[in-house]
């Protein structure tokens, strides 16, 4: 309180008149009540997102990402295969079984050649869109493996503008046979 008459007694020299004064005091209150506002708010937001980070924090420990993944290149699929769902999600464990679905697309130059698959040691999961004129993009984006041993497959599907040509996007995603061996699910996130 003292500080205060004392900054009203500074600004009384300078302006002099008493309605200033109050003026004046009553802008500075203000001032204290807003910045004090802001510092509530400010406390209050930083308080609600570390509740937002635990919860992330509780998520991954029940959650572990797999990180030696491999995106196949260079397949498309064929014309007369069917995807065994209708979503267009499955797990192909063999060459015999790829090869119903898949052919390989090479061309010339660097990255032309199709990804090796070893089917003794690796497992295809794959994502076959239906055929459409609409652009479609599949996007990996990780596989987190869960504490009862299975794992998910999580992709993105980004929708574009329509074409004047239909396309049918696929997306193959190649892991280690035995983090696959206990089930896979898969997650899709679209995006327009």
């Amino acid at each position: 309180m003292l500080q205060k008459i004392m900054i009203c007694k500074k600004y009384s020299e300078n302006f002099g008149s008493l309605s200033k004064i109050l003026y004046l005091c009553k802008v500075m209150k203000k001032r204290v009540f807003i910045s004090f506002y802001f510092f509530v708010v400010i406390i209050f937001f930083s308080c609600g997102n570390n509740k937002i980070i635990t919860e992330k924090n509780k998520l991954q420990t029940d959650t572990t990402f797999i990180t030696n993944n491999i995106v196949a290149r260079n397949y498309f699929f064929n014309n007369n295969a069917t995807p065994p769902n209708d979503r267009g999600e499955f797990v192909v464990d063999s060459q015999e079984d790829f090869d119903k679905y898949f052919s390989p697309a090479a061309f010339m130059g660097k990255g032309g050649e199709p990804t090796k698959i070893d089917f003794s040691k690796q497992t295809a999961l794959c994502i076959v869109l239906e055929e459409s004129n609409i652009l479609k993009r599949l996007d990996f984006i990780d596989i987190t493996s869960k504490a009862e041993g299975s794992i998910t497959c999580n992709y993105r599907l980004t929708l574009g503008p329509k074409q004047s040509y239909t396309t049918r996007p696929c997306l193959i995603v190649i892991v280690d046979k035995d983090k696959a061996s206990k089930g896979v699910d898969f997650h899709r996130v679209f995006v327009r």
